[in-house]
C-alpha cells in the first residue's frame, strides 16, 4: 500500500463549532485509528 500524504484542505472542511460536552475529557476519543484533533479559538 502506497501512503499519499494530503494537506487538510485536500480531505475536506475543517470547522469550529460550539459543544456542551468537553472533548479533552473523553477517554474514548483518544487512542483510535484516527487523530483527535482540538482547535481553540485563544484569547486575544
Amino acid at each position: 500500500m502506497k501512503i499519499v500524504l494530503k494537506t487538510l484542505d485536500e480531505l475536506g472542511n475543517v470547522r469550529r463549532g460550539k459543544s456542551k460536552h468537553r472533548p479533552r475529557d473523553a477517554a474514548h476519543l483518544y487512542d483510535g485509528p484516527y487523530p483527535f484533533i482540538q482547535t481553540s479559538m485563544g484569547k486575544h
